[in-house]
């Protein structure tokens, strides 16, 4: 019995070093080039944003307010993590986040009471 335990551990430990080093290594089946038009991170295309923050500032206005506060809030969140983001993405919402530093933040979702 403790035999099949060590052997399961060892089994879990070599998975996630596995899977760590892919990771890392970007090894992963089609990973692919980043995504630096920001769909992923920020959930809107940046690609077309001009340069600067006053650039970031004009592509801002192009957008619905509800868009401003996501886009606004997703690179707040963003540059708090910024380590797999790729560079352009991080410089765009350095910009915005410099433009708008009396933007209202978005409130947290709601607690539901249902478990849910």
């Amino acid at each position: 019995m403790k035999m099949a335990y060590t052997i399961a551990a060892l089994v879990v430990a070599s998975t996630v070093a596995a899977s760590q080093t892919a990771l890392a290594g970007g090894m992963w089946p089609n990973s692919g080039p980043p995504d630096t038009t920001g769909r992923l991170e920020l959930g809107i295309d940046v690609s077309n944003a001009g340069n600067g923050p006053e650039g970031a500032k004009e592509f801002l206005h192009t957008l619905s307010h509800e868009r401003q506060r996501g886009l606004v809030n997703g690179c707040r969140a963003m540059l708090n993590n910024p380590y797999f983001a790729p560079f352009n993405l991080i410089v765009f919402c350095q910009n915005l986040v410099s433009v708008t530093q009396n933007f209202p933040r978005m409130p947290p979702p709601p607690i539901s009471r249902n478990g849910g």
